[in-house]
């Protein structure tokens, strides 16, 4: 199962086509079909094996359950320094006859740590390392957010962002940023709008272009939208600045459609 625009969808939508090669035996069948968590492990079990040798067990789930859910040339075959255990739990997981026999995720675990304990190949140095941690972003005028975009300068702040005007770097092209204070708002938002596009658009609305995190470590989620170049609002609604009618009837019929 799938979710799309809020709702869930099943693996047997006709618009999301499947991958025979991964597919487990128990869901071959759209007519007749069981499963339970245990059919991810078959999934597993097909990855690990073309991790392993290069090339996946069975191109169709018809042709494991032909071959009894055995490869025609077990990893250890194929790469001798493969260890038993492995070669033991790619048939467990690649199992036809019990889908429900499968090993779990955690007893898969187990026996993949235990293999990597075990191993002599590879040696890594004695000295301590200490990972450098990445600074935090600036968001001073001129300042890079990534390999994406420069900060022109900052235009606004309020309760919920605080608004820069932005450069996309490969674009050239100017944007509004708007860099949300509340990430579990922002969490909300990203579930129900996407990345911007399920949003509608309207020339008379300021067009969100889109919506991700900034790079680590502040991971912060920001909305990408149209700029606007203009005046600011604030002059007008503090009254230091007033507006002839004319354009109070012209503004005010725009924003009602």
């Amino acid at each position: 199962a799938y979710i799309q625009r809020g709702s869930a969808k099943t693996v047997f939508a006709q618009t999301k086509p499947r991958n025979p090669t991964y597919l487990p035996p128990e869901l071959k069948d759209l007519d007749d079909y069981d499963f339970s968590y245990k059919s991810d492990m078959y999934c597993f079990g097909v990855l690990l094996y073309e991790l392993l040798t290069g090339n996946p067990p069975f191109q169709s789930p018809q042709a494991a359950i032909d071959a009894n859910g055995v490869p025609p040339s077990l990893p250890s075959d194929i790469r001798g320094s493969v260890p038993p255990e492995i070669d033991q739990l790619v048939l467990d997981l690649l199992r036809v006859d019990d889908f429900n026999a499968r090993p779990t995720a955690q007893a898969t675990l187990n026996i993949l740590n235990q293999v990597l304990a075990g191993t002599t190949e590879v040696s890594l140095p004695d000295t301590e390392f200490t990972p450098v941690e990445p600074e935090p972003l600036s968001f001073a005028d001129g300042s890079l957010l990534g390999n994406d975009y420069k900060i022109e300068c900052r235009i606004g702040e309020g309760n919920f962002s605080t608004v820069y005007k932005v450069q996309h770097l490969e674009q050239g092209k100017y944007y509004a940023m708007k860099v949300l204070r509340d990430p579990a708002q922002a969490q909300v938002m990203f579930d129900e709008f996407g990345t911007g596009d399920r949003l509608p658009q309207h020339p008379n609305i300021a067009a969100i272009k889109w919506l991700a995190r900034l790079p680590a470590p502040d991971n912060t989620p920001y909305i990408l939208s149209e700029y606007v170049d203009g005046e600011k609002l604030k002059d007008y609604c503090d009254g230091t600045k007033i507006l002839p009618l004319s354009e109070v009837k012209r503004v005010a019929i725009a924003l009602l459609n």
